[in-house]
């Protein structure tokens, strides 16, 4: 036995009405509940201690143009007018350790003391401080050097020279 339902006109107009409703708001609701952009992630060379050593492994055959690009960015920031850049240039010191192992130099960048909230990125000093067709050519010599990832190593001193902690 088969029931049949039979549904007036009017019923009928207003369910294909809802169904249209929902259809044309469905992507109105969709944007609506998308997740917020995300947070900007923080700048790893910007430092809130007092202290910084970071470790940069330079192929041995680029050693030259590191040291190079190292020389620029320390006068780019004694040059600079921003007392923030000034103070970071008075802390800029960087140390290689004279053996290489596999190709590879180790060189040692101390910040002591670093200028905390103030970004240590190589990128945006070069660009505060050379002709922009200028900063390219000189970023692309230093990130040609790397044979790695730096690595950043915040200190916190335990004994001073004096002997007191």
């Amino acid at each position: 036995m088969r029931v049949s339902v039979v549904i007036p006109v009017s019923v009928r107009r207003v369910l294909l009405m809802c169904v249209l409703v929902l259809l044309a708001i469905s992507p109105v609701r969709a944007l609506a509940q998308t997740a917020p952009p995300a947070a900007p992630q923080a700048d790893p060379f910007m430092f809130n201690v007092d202290t910084v050593l970071l470790f940069f492994s330079i192929k041995e055959a680029n050693t030259a143009d590191f040291e190079s690009v190292m020389t620029s960015i320390k006068e780019i920031l004694a040059k600079s007018e921003k007392a923030e850049r000034k103070s970071q240039a008075t802390s800029f010191q960087v140390y290689k350790i004279e053996t290489a192992q596999n190709g590879v130099l180790t060189y040692a960048m101390l910040l002591d003391p670093a200028t905390k909230g103030t970004s240590y990125d190589f990128g945006k000093i070069l660009s505060e401080g050379l002709p922009p067709e200028k900063v390219q050519e000189v970023f692309k010599k230093l990130t040609d050097s790397f044979a790695g990832p730096p690595s950043i190593a915040p200190l916190k001193k335990v004994i001073s020279k004096d002997g007191s902690n």
